[in-house]
């Protein structure tokens, strides 16, 4: 079936060669993703959003490590991947251990230049602050229920936090970092492991029609008490509060079709987040307060060509201020122009607000990505 040879050519590209004798080559990448953009507030600038290098090799007949390397801006150093992999274990496990983007959704594993829209998903962002990242171990088995392919895996964290990038050239550095806003881990004493973090996800990819499928998937992640707080305390002076919860779940719905006697193909995605986490805020005394959030995103794409594509996305999802939920919400089109395959150039419009006390903006980008040399990320489904 459709699903089955697809997923058993998608291990091919990730198989590491028994090293020679002569010694092993590692592929090298590198992606550069400049965005120049307007909008009313800042007007109109250009910048090197991203510049990012990958490394990976094989190791060992198990398996391969790699590490991705991000100058944002072309200013900071950042690592947000560095892994071992050991993909050819029994039974069709695997082992990640390393610094990891989490298995946590369907887009948390894809990187900024590969998304399929100009700006990062801004529901993830609003909610936890961007994609979420961990160092320590997950575990992962495909397996099949009847002729349907299957995937889960476990993650165990000693280290977590949000992963984000500003959305647009005119980028505040202090923003940039590893966890920079939303989740953050962090301990007083020394960590136990309910100051760890949890996640989990399960997945399936099911054939449609003759040159289509669909994929739904179930993801969580929790952490007893790993969670870190920053307030500002009556003397305004900045403040952690420690020993902190969260609890976030997710279900997401993929679906691609293709043309059988052309290069038209459609492609749509859908994630939906609930979020909970222990704020702490001060008010005449340290208060701990535990918002529940939601969020919705969504993105449809149409290929028209091999080189031209079309698409809308948005996203809808709640923010806490004074005490209450309030919504916050992005829509917005773009067009892809793939002048080979290894560059692309992309044209933007988005229209609303990513905080419910500021008025609805319009924002017009055009990126440019050029990859160079090998580029491929572990964790694509």
């Amino acid at each position: 079936m459709l699903v089955n040879l697809l997923l058993f050519s998608m291990p091919a590209l990730q198989d590491p060669v028994v090293p020679r004798t002569s010694g092993v080559t590692p592929e090298i990448g590198m992606v550069l993703d400049g965005l120049a953009t307007w909008d009313k507030e800042s007007g109109a600038g250009t910048n090197l959003r991203m510049m990012e290098l990958s490394v990976s090799s094989p190791i060992d007949p198990f398996g391969r490590a790699y590490a991705i390397v991000e100058f944002p801006g072309a200013e900071e150093v950042e690592v947000p991947e560095a892994a071992f992999v050991f993909s050819e274990l029994p039974d069709n496990w695997e082992i990640r251990a390393g610094r990891l983007l989490v298995d946590f959704g369907k887009w948390n594993t894809v990187h900024l230049h590969d998304l399929p829209t100009i700006h990062d998903d801004p529901v993830r962002a609003g909610l936890l602050g961007g994609r979420l990242t961990g160092t320590g171990l997950e575990l992962h088995r495909w397996f099949g229920a009847g002729d349907v392919p299957m995937r889960f895996s476990l993650g165990f964290f000693s280290d977590f936090g949000a992963h984000g990038h500003s959305a647009d050239s005119h980028e505040d550095h202090g923003d940039h970092g590893d966890h920079g806003g939303g989740l953050v881990s962090g301990t007083s004493e020394a960590a136990g492991l309910r100051d760890w973090g949890f996640s989990g996800r399960i997945t399936a990819q099911h054939d449609w029609g003759s040159n289509g499928w669909f994929q739904w998937g179930l993801s969580g992640f929790t952490t007893p008490q790993g969670l870190a707080s920053s307030y500002e305390d009556g003397a305004g002076d900045d403040q952690t509060a420690y020993g902190l919860s969260s609890k976030t779940f997710g279900a997401d719905l993929t679906f691609r079709r293709a043309s059988v006697d052309s290069s038209k193909w459609t492609m749509g995605s859908l994630e939906y987040w609930s979020h909970s986490a222990d704020q702490a805020h001060f008010d005449g005394s340290l208060e701990i307060e535990r918002p529940g959030l939601n969020g919705l995103w969504g993105v449809l794409e149409q290929g028209t060509s091999s080189a031209w594509s079309r698409g809308i996305h948005g996203g809808v999802w709640e923010v806490f201020e004074e005490d209450e939920n309030e919504l916050a919400g992005m829509v917005g089109i773009h067009l892809n122009r793939h002048l080979s395959e290894f560059q692309r150039l992309r044209f933007g419009i988005d229209y609303g607000k990513d905080d419910p006390e500021e008025e609805k903006t319009w924002t017009v980008a055009i990126q440019w990505s050029s990859f160079l040399g090998a580029h491929r990320h572990g964790m694509d489904w």
